[in-house]
């Protein structure tokens, strides 16, 4: 590790987590090497002997950070930082992303320029090889048919996190949790700078209402490819989202950036045309229909990037050249994304918003009553007018447990051993609705079809999900989200002319629910 970096704390965790080995910098000095390669201009790394190869950090090279190098310059291209002080360049050779790169170092330093080379971009390339697996990150993710919306936050004052740290917490409160699902992508230095506990403390609401973070290398990657949209502050990653074909939304006004980026850089482009996120409602209609921006953020992203494709096999050749031995005849390999860790279930007690969107008793072509009930789920903690609470008992507070409307239960597998005693379905429905006076429903989730629940004014009930079935793809629903519909339902509509077939409406899907009276085998049944 070159001396002197401020953000070096997590650099032997990593180093050591990749296989790694790190040697004293008196030692490294005191060496010589066939090849050093680095992804920074900075520090001492002309002491190092040997050819040196430099690679691109970051994308685009769009900041200027004005307590090093020169002020104007991008610290990636800065002859300061990029020439010993004879001004020739200490690189053997400069890696670059696109041709325009070249050409803005050029104006900077003939001499470095004529170092450098164009490969393209390894991350970039890596990304687009790596689409294929947006299915799967989704599923590790569980994020099924909602929108993925990843915000992206640079290091520094000006950053996402440091201008807006509430927005996640706003945007969860703002979005319908079953439509969409958000995550954070915070830059390494960040994750140094902070650390694991006090990232966490910050955002403990929005964690605990679903938020994913991202870990701090590989994973963001994966983050952008599972993604939907991205908001985003003057840090480079949305360059790579915009080279997706992912709609970028700018979190900030564009002076919050004035400082650090640099004019007519590919990220002052993509943010020039990404629209400002400033009521956090206005996601839906904003990605509804992003055509109108999305060409001229993909045609900022394609000034930042060449071509996607061979950028390691060009890396590579350049890599044997320097080291003067002949490249193998197989291609080089592109590392594919990691999947995604599966994130934490977030505290289950929410705050539903219900909405009738039919005639109150229409029938269907069988004759059946009809009902269709939109349901729109937030979570508990926020300050919305909504219709009722409902709790996952057993993983939710105490307070929220006694407060709320409606109260369920997922079933055990059989094999659970987890207790010798276990209660029928029916008889834990009667206990909480003796127990819990504010409790209007409670209920048993069988399975993700099936769900048997009793209220004060009915009969026990028996509602049968069916999945939203379009375009060859089968979505299943929570039965949680099914079960709210039903309760408001009957809660809105006289007892006997209850309906026995509802449209459950969450997001674009719908999901038919047959309710019927619930038999003695389904309130029998051990949970």
């Amino acid at each position: 590790m070159v001396p002197g970096s401020e953000f070096g704390a997590d650099l032997l965790r990593t180093v050591e987590a990749a296989g790694g080995r790190i040697l004293p910098w008196e030692q490294a000095v005191a060496l010589r090497y066939d090849l050093i390669v680095a992804a920074s201009p900075k520090g001492a790394l002309a002491r190092l002997r040997g050819p040196r190869l430099l690679l691109p950090h970051g994308a685009g090279f769009n900041k200027a950070l004005r307590n090093e190098g020169t002020a104007s310059e991008p610290s990636g291209l800065d002859e300061v930082l990029l020439t010993d002080e004879d001004s020739l360049p200490w690189a053997s050779v400069h890696a670059l992303a696109h041709p325009d790169q070249v050409e803005r170092l050029r104006r900077s330093s003939e001499s470095a320029a004529a170092v450098a080379v164009v490969v393209g971009d390894p991350t970039h390339e890596r990304i687009l090889e790596s689409a294929g697996g947006r299915s799967d990150f989704r599923e590790a993710l569980r994020t099924g048919p909602r929108k993925l919306v990843v915000l992206t936050s640079t290091w520094g004052p000006y950053s996402l996190l440091a201008r807006r740290p509430d927005l996640a917490w706003r945007l969860s409160q703002a979005l319908p949790q079953d439509e969409y699902q958000l995550a954070l992508v915070l830059h390494p230095n960040t994750h140094t700078a902070l650390g694991r506990f006090e990232i966490r403390r910050q955002l403990a609401p929005a964690i605990e209402a679903g938020l994913v973070i991202a870990a701090p290398h590989a994973e963001w990657a994966s983050l952008l490819v599972a993604s939907d949209a991205v908001i985003s502050d003057h840090g480079s990653t949305a360059l790579y989202a915009a080279a997706l074909g992912r709609p970028v939304l700018r979190a900030q006004p564009l002076a919050d950036f004035s400082t650090e980026l640099l004019p007519d850089s590919p990220m002052d482009q993509l943010l020039a045309a990404a629209p400002e996120l400033i009521d956090t409602h206005c996601i839906p209609q904003l990605l509804a229909a992003p055509t109108d921006f999305l060409k001229s953020q993909q045609r900022a992203a394609e000034s930042a990037f060449v071509s996607g494709v061979g950028t390691l096999s060009r890396l590579q050749a350049q890599i044997y050249r320097q080291l003067h031995l002949d490249p193998p005849e197989s291609a080089a390999r592109v590392p594919l994304l990691p999947r995604p860790a599966e994130p934490p279930p977030p505290s289950v007690a929410w705050a539903v918003r219900t909405t009738r969107v039919a005639p109150e008793h229409g029938r269907d072509e069988r004759g059946l009553v009809r009902a269709d009930v939109r349901v729109e789920r937030f979570p508990a903690a926020g300050l919305l007018e909504v219709d009722h609470l409902a709790v996952e008992f057993g993983r939710c507070s105490e307070t929220q447990l006694r407060g709320a409307g409606v109260v369920f239960r997922r079933r055990r597998p059989d094999d659970d051993a987890g207790a010798s005693s276990r209660r029928t379905a029916d008889t834990w429905m009667r206990w909480a609705l003796a127990e819990l006076p504010a409790c209007r429903t409670a209920a048993v989730l069988l399975s993700r079809e099936h769900i048997v629940l009793r209220r004060r004014d009915t009969g026990p009930l028996l509602a049968r999900v069916r999945a939203d079935v379009r375009e060859g793809r089968v979505n299943w629903v929570d039965p949680s989200v099914v079960l709210s519909a039903v309760h408001a339902w009957i809660l809105g509509a006289r007892p006997t002319l209850l309906p026995d077939r509802l449209q459950c409406e969450v997001g674009a899907g719908l999901f038919t629910v047959d309710v019927t009276k619930a038999a003695a085998s389904d309130l029998d049944t051990v949970v």
